[in-house]
């Protein structure tokens, strides 16, 4: 799926970042996911996931700081846009400790997999 596409139907927003992976071509965060902020959610769903967010054919990627430590942080955004034909630009804001962590890539997908 297109980074666009996934980011139009699901909302990132305050789902805690538990761990991230940068591996050859990929980067992959496992997130603890706000299922209660969907539009479609139900109560007799549970409010929060465990999920995996992989970005596929990521052809470069930056973090400010590029150094950081994870504890309990929130995903304050995270957006893409079209790069180009192959690669969308997307960028990901995350609290930090005294202030926010920012990834931004190039990949041209993404999947993302909820824990049954």
């Amino acid at each position: 799926m297109k980074p666009t596409e996934l980011f139009n139907q699901i909302n990132f927003h305050d789902s805690i970042v538990n761990e991230i992976f940068f591996g050859r071509n990929e980067l992959i965060l496992k997130l603890e996911f706000c299922n209660w902020k969907q539009s479609g959610y139900s109560e007799v769903e549970p409010e929060l996931l465990e999920g995996i967010l992989t970005f596929i054919n990521v052809q470069e990627h930056m973090t400010r700081p590029p150094v950081f430590l994870l504890e309990n942080n929130e995903i304050l955004e995270a957006n893409a846009i079209l790069y180009n034909e192959m690669l969308e630009q997307i960028k990901i804001v995350i609290t930090g400790e005294d202030d926010v962590i920012v990834i931004n890539l190039k990949a041209q997908e993404v999947t993302w997999v909820t824990a049954s």
